[in-house]
């Protein structure tokens, strides 16, 4: 069982409560499908959260990640290469959610609990030392 997440606008949550998630081209990729993440706010469209859960495993999984090689070295400012990523994001067929998935909507102090603790999982960077110099 795997869990995820889907920010839209309440609107566009409804219409996916009662009809399913529609596939959407991404960019020019030829690629179709629907954005999740596995905290809150990956995918960055709405403040209206739908939980995911699908029968499939985490190597079935494996198959849909978007995996970012490069990340901000805190130290440098600079994007450096980063082989050992891990992906945060997935783009799944709609097919997919409809055949393997179960599709609720979060309630408000669902969202602010579940974005509290993706926020106390993430390592925070002081912008200066004691000393006032970074």
């Amino acid at each position: 069982m795997i869990i995820l997440y889907h920010s839209t606008t309440p609107t566009a949550a409804q219409s996916i409560l009662a009809g399913g998630f529609r596939d959407f081209p991404w960019g020019g990729s030829g690629l179709s499908g629907v954005w999740f993440g596995r905290d809150l706010g990956n995918d960055g469209a709405g403040d209206t959260v739908l939980e995911v859960v699908l029968d499939i495993t985490e190597d079935e999984l494996a198959d849909f990640a978007v995996i970012e090689d490069e990340r901000l070295d805190q130290n440098t400012g600079e994007w450096i290469k980063d082989p050992g990523s891990k992906p945060y994001e997935w783009f799944l067929p709609a097919e997919l959610i409809r055949t393997k998935g179960r599709i609720r909507l979060l309630t408000d102090d669902e969202v602010e609990d579940l974005t509290a603790a993706a926020f106390d999982r993430r390592i925070i960077y002081p912008l200066t030392d004691e000393g006032g110099e970074r």
